[in-house]
């Protein structure tokens, strides 16, 4: 996954050219998944307040105006097939149809319940591989294994949260947020196959950047019902400004260490945004964990890292 045109990455000194080669890939990694993880615990906020149609609205309209001026309006060869086309555009449904249902997932919470069945989507990514004729080493295997216990000790580990009082959740409501991110997880798997097939096609910033305006467009022309522009007052203006400005820095980190040696290392970290997620809602909403769910959690992040790594 070498992006062209992506802004240079800078060599970083540390009087070994391992060091080099090494440390700036995973600072990249590591800025991506930090500004991807806070982008998504703002989401929270945004999309309880504003409802989750309205929050990624905001946010990819952003992130879009800081996309275009960076690589320009991608062009398309006019030699492309509509099976190609067509491929861009399932693309930026799955980036609008992912978003949207870990958005809602994410409102809805609790985050250290959400966020870690959303991050397993690598299985599903595999599954698929596997069902179209890859073979699966042994370690992936076990990696999948491993992804898939974490997730299953996780739910049914899942405790409410408490903040000064004590959350009741109800136990349909628990199973419906659930199902919603496992839809999530699985329609992510889906925005990454179509857009690892389409990168191959139209090259990496183009489908990164006809992704988001084919997703702001369908939320536009299936969507606009439930967007309540109304509701967007200056204070929330500007948090949407800020949760567009980290989504797209997350993705221009993700690109700078995918534009140098070893971009596997920067995937791999980048992957590990949801991590953040779960740090900052353990931090700041208090969503404590039990040993047993931290521990789980912590295998999901090595069992998906591994599954990125491949």
């Amino acid at each position: 996954m070498v992006a062209s045109g992506c802004p240079p990455i800078p060599v970083i000194h540390m009087g070994a050219e391992l060091h080099a080669v090494v440390l700036s890939p995973a600072i990249w990694g590591v800025l991506s998944a930090i500004t991807f993880g806070a982008a998504d615990f703002i989401a929270r906020f945004s999309s309880r307040e504003l409802g989750h149609d309205c929050a990624l609205f905001g946010t990819f309209s952003v992130t879009l105006l800081i996309l275009l001026p960076l690589f320009g309006i991608p062009g398309i060869d006019g030699s492309r097939t509509t099976g190609e086309l067509f491929l861009l555009v399932l693309h930026g449904a799955a980036l609008t149809s992912a978003l949207l249902l870990l958005y809602l997932s994410l409102a809805r919470g609790p985050i250290n319940l959400v966020a870690p069945i959303v991050a397993a989507h690598p299985v599903f990514v595999l599954l698929v591989a596997y069902v179209f004729g890859a073979r699966l080493s042994t370690t992936q295997l076990l990696a999948a294994t491993v992804v898939i216990a974490s997730i299953v000790v996780i739910v049914m580990a899942v405790r409410p949260a408490k903040s000064g009082v004590t959350t009741r959740i109800d136990n349909n409501q628990l199973r419906k947020t659930i199902l919603i991110a496992m839809a999530a997880s699985i329609v992510y798997a889906l925005m990454v196959i179509t857009g690892q097939k389409a990168s191959l096609i139209f090259g990496t910033i183009e489908t990164l950047t006809w992704g988001h305006i084919v997703a702001v467009l369908m939320l536009l022309l299936v969507r606009f019902p439930q967007i309540n522009f109304r509701s967007i007052t200056a204070k929330w203006a500007l948090i949407l400004i800020a949760q567009g400005i980290l989504n797209a820095l997350g993705l221009v980190c993700l690109f700078a260490g995918s534009a140098g040696l070893h971009p596997e290392i920067t995937a791999v970290l980048s992957s590990e945004f949801s991590a953040v997620t779960i740090l900052l809602a353990w931090w700041l909403l208090k969503e404590r964990m039990t040993y047993r769910q931290l521990t789980a959690v912590s295998a999901l992040f090595i069992g998906t890292g591994v599954l990125v790594y491949g």
